[in-house]
C-alpha cells in the first residue's frame, strides 16, 4: 500500500514541510508588502481601502487584480506575518495540485503527475516566490493560467470545443493581464498546451484568442510601458542582457548559495562551470528519454519568462511560470534511464533541498532582522521631538540590504516612520547603528 501511494505521501510530506517553514517566518522579506500594508492600515473598513482602479490603465505596473487583492489580503492580517506567509504557502500547494489535475487531464500516470507537483515545490524558484509576499502577482498568472488550461483540457473532443478554448484563452488572459504584465507569455503557453496535448489545432487556436488580449492591452498600454512617468533603471530592458539573463536563470537553481538569481554571475568561473556540468548531464539524460525533449523543454521553459530575460537583473520569481512548464514537460517525456536515477536525480534533488534551505534560512533571517529594526525605529520616532529623518547605519553588507529595503517603509504598526540609510560612517551623519539583529544601538561620538 505505501509502494502505491509513494507519490501521494512524498507530495503531502513536502507540502506540510514548506507550509511550516513559510508559515513560520517572523515579518516580511521587502518594502514592497509593507509598502501596501501602511496603505491597508490607512483604512478602517475594507469600504475605505485605498482601492486600485481597474480603469486607468495609466500607471507603468498596471496590476489592479493583484494590488487590490493585497489591500484586502493586508487588512484582513497584514500584522499577522504568519497569517500571510500562510496563505501565500497553501497558495503555491494549490498551485502544485493544479498542475497534477491538468497532467492528468492529459492521460499522464498518475505517479508521474505526482512527481510534476512535487518537483515544483522543490523548485528553489517556487520556494523564493511562496516566501516573498511581493510576488503576489506571479502567483496569480500562474494559478488563472493553470485553472484555464485544466478547463480547456477538459473540452477536448467536444462538439464546439475549438470555440471553448478561444473563450478560455482570450478571457483568462485578459484577467491575467490585470495581475502582471508578466501575461503577455501566454498565448505561448497555449500553444506550448496544443504541443503537450496533441490538440495542436485547438493550441493555435486558443493562442491566437490570448493574442487577441495581449494585443489590446499593448494599444491601450504601450505608452505608460515604453515612457513611464518615472523610469525604472530595474525595467532599462536590452537585448544585449539576454545571454546571461539566460545563463542566470539555467545555472540559479543548481547553486545552493545564490540566494537571488541576479547574483549568479558574482560566483566562481569554476562554480559555474561545475553547475553547468550537471546541466549537460541532465540534458544528456533528456536525450536518452526523447531525443531532443530536453532541450525543447529547457527553451519552452525559458520563452515563458518572456520579457524578464531583457531586464538589467535576474530574479527567481519571474520564473515560475517555467518552473510549471519545466515539470509539466518532464512529467511527458519518457521514464528516466536507470543509471540516472540512481545517481543523478538524486544529486540534483540533494541541491535543490539545500537550495530551499539557504532560501527559507534567509527569509527567516531578513524577515527577523527588518521586525527588530523597525520596532525599534517607530519606538524611536514615537518619542523623537525632531522631525528629521532618522539617520540609520548598518554594521555589514547583509545587514545594509535589508537596511536599504527598509528605508522606503512609510509606516510601522501604525507610527510614521521617516527612515534615511547612510552609507558614511562618520558619527555626525549617523543617529543610530543597526546592528546584526535588527537592533538600533545609539552611535558612538566621536
Amino acid at each position: 500500500m505505501f509502494q502505491r501511494n509513494r507519490p501521494l505521501l512524498l507530495f503531502l510530506a513536502l507540502a506540510c514541510v514548506v507550509v511550516a517553514a513559510l508559515a513560520s517566518i517572523p515579518g516580511y522579506f521587502s518594502a514592497d508588502e509593507l509598502q501596501w500594508l501602511a496603505r491597508a492600515r490607512s483604512a478602517a473598513s475594507v469600504a475605505a481601502l485605498p482601492f486600485v482602479p481597474f480603469t486607468d490603465p495609466s500607471p507603468f505596473q498596471y496590476r489592479p487584480l493583484t494590488f487590490n487583492l493585497w489591500l484586502l489580503l493586508a487588512h484582513a492580517g497584514g500584522d499577522r506575518p504568519g497569517f500571510v506567509h500562510a496563505a501565500f504557502a497553501l497558495a503555491t500547494v494549490g498551485i502544485a495540485l493544479l498542475l497534477r489535475q491538468w497532467l492528468l487531464a492529459l492521460a499522464v500516470p498518475a505517479s508521474r503527475a505526482w512527481g510534476a507537483a512535487t518537483l515544483f515545490l522543490l523548485l528553489p524558484t517556487t520556494v523564493f516566490s511562496a516566501g516573498w509576499v511581493g510576488t503576489l502577482a506571479d502567483l496569480l498568472v500562474a494559478a488563472i493560467t493553470l485553472v484555464a488550461l485544466l478547463l480547456a483540457s477538459r473540452t477536448r473532443g467536444h462538439r464546439r470545443a475549438l470555440a471553448a478554448h478561444a473563450t478560455i484563452a482570450l478571457l483568462s488572459t485578459a484577467v491575467a493581464l490585470l495581475a502582471k504584465e508578466s501575461a503577455l507569455v501566454l498565448p505561448l503557453a497555449w500553444l506550448l498546451y496544443g504541443a503537450a496535448s496533441g490538440e495542436r489545432r485547438a493550441g493555435v487556436v486558443a493562442g491566437a484568442a490570448a493574442a487577441v488580449a495581449v494585443l489590446a492591452y499593448l494599444v491601450l498600454r504601450i505608452d505608460p510601458l515604453l515612457h513611464p512617468a518615472t523610469p525604472d533603471p530595474y525595467y532599462a530592458w536590452l537585448l544585449s542582457y539576454l545571454p546571461r539573463r539566460v545563463l542566470d536563470y539555467l545555472l540559479f537553481p543548481l547553486l545552493p548559495s545564490v540566494e537571488e538569481a541576479h547574483t549568479v554571475a558574482l560566483r566562481s568561473i569554476a562554480t559555474q562551470l561545475g553547475a553547468g556540468l550537471l546541466l549537460l548531464l541532465w540534458w544528456r539524460d533528456c536525450w536518452q528519454r526523447g531525443r531532443w525533449g530536453g532541450l525543447a523543454v529547457t527553451a519552452a521553459s525559458l520563452a515563458l519568462i518572456g520579457p524578464a530575460l531583457l531586464l538589467p537583473k535576474a530574479s527567481a520569481h519571474f520564473a515560475l511560470l517555467a518552473g510549471l512548464a519545466l515539470c509539466a514537460g518532464l512529467a511527458l517525456l519518457a521514464p528516466a534511464h536507470p543509471r540516472s536515477a540512481r545517481w543523478l536525480h538524486p544529486l540534483l534533488l540533494l541541491l535543490l533541498g539545500w537550495h530551499d534551505l539557504n532560501l527559507v534560512r534567509r527569509f527567516h533571517r531578513d524577515a527577523a532582522v527588518q521586525t527588530a529594526l523597525l520596532d525599534d525605529a517607530a519606538r524611536i520616532m514615537a518619542t523623537r521631538a525632531s522631525d528629521e529623518p532618522l539617520r540609520l547605519r548598518a554594521v555589514s553588507a547583509s545587514v545594509a540590504h535589508v537596511l536599504a529595503r527598509s528605508a522606503s517603509v512609510p509606516s510601522w504598526r501604525g507610527q510614521p516612520l521617516q527612515l534615511r540609510a547612510v552609507g558614511d560612517a562618520s558619527a555626525s551623519s549617523v543617529d543610530f547603528v543597526v546592528r546584526a539583529d535588527g537592533r538600533l544601538q545609539p552611535a558612538a561620538p566621536r
